[in-house]
């Protein structure tokens, strides 16, 4: 049975590292257009023209297709698969259609399963399987010719297919990672004549249902001859700048690291296993050097918390020590809490309030027929989150003691200035020394005392008070 192949799938501050130059997404040749990534860069002008011809011409041959799946970057994949041709796109896409409505052509059964692990363990080894990612995180599809040649071609191309959607659905990062690599291994035992055409086939296949998604392929066997024999068969169906000629495993150094790559190829992965696929790149898990990196980062997210923490927690204390300090708040004061309280709502609480840190779900154990692309938060992912919600919660809490000091302050200073008053004018009235403004203003002689005249003047005028 099956599982979900949810564990395959790249995390995302790894892909984010990924740069492709201009020429790489997208090569404005007239003679020979190429583009390698089709989702998240943007579509051209003169692209969109074509795609709308396309559709047009698809509707006069009411030849139906289903938006949701065939969105407008699946289409331009088979529109330069086709180099702009649109009776050409329009036949494939048709074949392709028809690929697609019979799902026993990609359906998941025993005898699939029989090829991925029963065959493997009787011979001790893989006939085709995923394994590995070069250095652009593109994933890799390994095929065995010296043991195929004994398995019935139909059943190993539903074999390939299925290969093929675990790849496109769980190894694919849009925008960065949308191609893969194939490494043909032919072996000794491997003659140039031997069921060509039903190899073709299996090629035509992914042409066909996968356009524009092989990035390189890499043609393995001792023998020069055969090597070329394979590449000129090859360019029938793909481009000759993707076939690689392998007569040395370190040529393999060039493109992948040792860790993506079996012993036998110049790697270090030692694989009896090879169904449901290895994932070489696992969260939690030290198998690649692309992943010090990740766990490096986790760490001093994890440490950039804790110092936010920390600092919160000595913020809270502090305004908690000055409040202690400050006159016990009086009615006034307690009037103005609820005015703090609608101040408040300026701040992004509600944003923080609504803020959720999805966790990844159990991972179904119900076989899967027809295999789809979920959108599932990693890890990776919800780490970031969680930090990104402890610094709004650390910023939250610092505005609000801000606002809770200022206003308890302006409260009090209002409440002391209010009472300094009341006491001086009753002193005053007690002891009828409240002077005339008249009088109040004028200067005292150096010694600081009144003269004769000012005095009389001055009794005068409080007697008259």
């Amino acid at each position: 049975m099956m599982e979900e192949m949810e564990y395959l799938r790249l995390p995302p501050i790894l892909a984010k590292q990924v740069q492709h130059p201009e020429e790489y997404v997208r090569k404005n040749d007239p003679k020979e257009p190429v583009r390698r990534i089709f989702k998240n860069v943007p579509i051209s002008q003169d692209e969109r023209k074509l795609l709308q011809q396309l559709k047009d011409n698809l509707a006069a041959y009411k030849i139906e297709i289903n938006p949701d799946s065939q969105t407008d970057e699946v289409l331009l994949r088979y529109l330069y698969a086709n180099n702009f041709n649109i009776e050409n796109t329009k036949d494939m896409l048709r074949s392709h259609l028809g690929w697609l409505r019979e799902p026993k052509n990609y359906e998941f059964d025993q005898d699939v399963l029989d090829i991925y692990v029963i065959s493997c363990i009787q011979q001790n080894k893989g006939i085709v399987y995923i394994l590995g990612r070069d250095k652009q995180y593109r994933p890799t599809l390994i095929i065995n010719c010296d043991q195929i040649t004994t398995i019935n071609v139909e059943l190993l191309k539903r074999a390939i297919s299925i290969l093929c959607i675990i790849m496109e659905d769980y190894c694919f990062f849009d925008g960065k990672i949308e191609n893969w690599n194939i490494i043909i291994d032919l072996k000794e035992k491997c003659v140039l004549n031997v069921k060509l055409q039903e190899y073709y086939s299996l090629f035509q296949l992914m042409y066909q249902n996968f356009p524009c998604t092989v990035d390189k392929i890499f043609i393995l066997h001792p023998s020069l001859s055969i090597q070329l024999g394979w590449a000129e068969f090859l360019e029938h169906v793909f481009n000759k700048k993707k076939i690689i000629i392998v007569s040395d495993i370190n040529q393999f150094k060039k493109y992948y690291e040792p860790t993506q790559l079996e012993r036998k190829y110049g790697g270090r992965i030692e694989i009896k296993k090879y169904f449901p696929p290895l994932n070489t790149i696992p969260e939690g898990k030290q198998l690649t050097e692309p992943l010090k990196l990740l766990e490096s980062m986790n760490q001093q997210q994890q440490q950039q918390i804790q110092i936010q923490t920390k600092q919160s927690i000595q913020a809270q204390n502090t305004f908690q020590e000055t409040v202690t300090k400050q006159v016990q708040p009086t009615e006034t004061l307690k009037m103005t809490k609820s005015k703090i309280e609608r101040d408040f709502s300026v701040y992004p609480q509600q944003e923080v309030n609504d803020f959720k840190v999805y966790r990844p779900t159990e991972i179904s154990k119900e076989p899967i027929k027809n295999i789809s692309k979920y959108n599932r938060l990693t890890q990776a992912e919800i780490m970031k989150k969680e930090y990104e919600f402890q610094v709004q919660q650390t910023i939250l809490q610092q505005k609000q003691a801000e606002v809770m000091k200022s206003y308890k302050y302006k409260q009090s200073q209002m409440i002391f200035e209010g009472n300094d008053q009341d006491e001086i004018l009753s002193e005053q009235i007690r002891t009828q020394t409240v002077k005339p403004q008249s009088v109040q203003g004028q200067p005292q002689n150096a010694k600081g005392r009144l003269t004769a005249e000012q005095a009389e003047e001055d009794n005068a005028a409080c007697i008259i008070f």
